[in-house]
């Protein structure tokens, strides 16, 4: 503004912005309280729900660890049922397939072994699942869904456990050949980690 201006012609410019400017500013301005009332909102409510899915688990660990299977799978439930995307639901579903197993119900497990692959969001999760889901699926003498079921790899730093499953699945259906190399290509992965197995020092011997 100049500064000989007078009141009158300060006015009428200050109107002529606003109606120039004015409603895209303030329309901005609502944007931008609404953008973060709702980011203040939604981390709140993450937060919230992060915390309700970390007490439910606590619950299915102290169930499981006294042996209330029935109370360990109401509370798993929840999480599956209302926290489904959550690393919790995830983990409970693996201690109630530990818990299944446990009690001789092998199908039981398998189920939860299935929704983990299915909904686990961590690698590492999926992969343990698919691992212990190949090796009750040996116990029940099912070696071609086993096998199927191992050839998908979710995490490499599991391949040594992948490599031992395989072998153990060709040996048992009297592959000799293939369990040794299988065996042997554990054995390889484990080196280059820095780590050993006694047990398959045995079966690569044998």
């Amino acid at each position: 503004m100049r500064a000989d201006m007078t009141d009158k012609e300060q006015i009428d410019m200050i109107k002529k912005w606003w109606n120039d400017y004015g409603k895209t500013l303030a329309i901005a301005i609502i944007i931008g309280l609404a953008l973060g009332f709702g980011w203040r909102y939604w981390k709140s409510y993450t937060i919230k729900k992060a915390e309700q899915a970390s007490s439910l688990f606590e619950h299915v660990m102290t169930a499981s660890s006294n042996k209330d299977y029935k109370s360990a799978d109401e509370y798993a439930q929840q999480l599956e049922s209302n926290y489904k995307r959550t690393v919790y639901a995830s983990m409970a579903a693996l201690i109630q397939a530990s818990d299944a197993v446990k009690q001789n119900k092998l199908n039981e497990a398998l189920s939860k072994l299935q929704w983990v692959i299915a909904n686990a969001k961590v690698d590492s999760i999926k992969q343990t699942a698919r691992l212990r889901a190949a090796r009750i699926l040996l116990a029940q003498n099912k070696t071609a869904d086993a096998l199927t079921l191992i050839q998908t790899i979710d995490d490499k730093a599991f391949q040594p456990s992948i490599e031992i499953v395989k072998g153990d699945i060709y040996s048992k259906i009297g592959n000799k050949e293939k369990a040794q190399l299988a065996y042997q290509a554990a054995n390889t992965a484990l080196k280059a980690t820095g780590g050993q197995d006694p047990v398959l020092q045995m079966k690569i011997a044998k």
